[in-house]
C-alpha cells in the first residue's frame, strides 16, 4: 500500500472526533485492545507497510502491570485472561532516558507506540505516569534533554558550575605559563 491508502483491515484506527483529532469529541480513555490472537495481520514486506502497521501511539490507562518470572513487563488489561495482555517492550526503552523498566513497572498511564513485531502486538512506552508520596509524576523519554532528572545530579551539576566555564578558565592558566 501507499502512505495515502486506507489503514489495512484489522489495524488499530482511532475513530474520527476521538484521541485529540480534529473532530472534537471527547479525549481517547477507553485502553486500546490489540487484535484477537486468532486473527494475525498478514506479514508485509517493510517497504510496503503503510503507516499504522509501523507504530501507532495510544494512550494505555486502567491497566496492571505484571513483571513475569524472566522479566518481561506486560500490562494486564483486562483480567487474567491472556486476550488482555499487552506486552511492553522495555528492550526499546532509551538507555540514557529516565524511563526505566522499574518505573515502568510502577506506572499507572502509560503513553506509547503500539507496535507489531515479531508477530506479535506490544507498546513501546514514550511516557508513563506515576503515583507517589508527592503526588502524580509523568517521566517521557526526552526528559533527559532538559538537563540531570536525578536530584542529586542536578546538585552535582550546580555545585561544580558550567563546564564550559571551567575548561577556559583551565585553559587560560595553561596558557599564563
Amino acid at each position: 500500500g501507499t502512505p495515502s491508502s486506507p489503514p489495512p483491515p484489522g489495524a488499530p484506527v482511532c475513530p474520527a472526533g476521538r484521541g485529540g483529532g480534529r473532530g472534537g469529541g471527547p479525549p481517547l480513555s477507553a485502553p486500546p485492545r490489540a487484535p484477537p490472537r486468532g486473527r494475525p495481520a498478514p506479514a508485509v514486506p517493510p517497504l510496503e507497510r503503510h503507516p499504522v502497521r509501523i507504530a501507532e501511539p495510544v494512550l494505555v490507562e486502567g491497566y496492571t502491570a505484571v513483571t513475569g518470572e524472566d522479566g518481561t513487563l506486560t500490562f494486564r488489561l483486562d483480567g487474567d485472561g491472556p486476550d488482555g495482555a499487552l506486552p511492553v517492550a522495555v528492550d526499546r526503552l532509551p538507555a540514557c532516558g529516565p524511563l526505566t523498566p522499574k518505573l515502568v513497572a510502577r506506572s499507572t498511564a502509560c503513553i506509547g507506540l503500539l507496535r507489531w513485531d515479531a508477530g506479535r502486538w506490544s507498546v513501546q512506552p514514550l511516557a508513563v505516569q506515576t503515583r507517589g508520596k508527592g503526588g502524580t509524576t509523568a517521566a517521557h523519554t526526552g526528559d533527559w534533554a532538559q538537563g540531570p532528572t536525578d536530584p542529586k545530579a542536578a546538585k552535582a551539576a550546580l555545585r561544580n558550575g558550567d563546564p564550559v566555564a571551567v575548561l577556559r578558565e583551565r585553559a587560560g592558566r595553561l596558557l599564563r605559563r
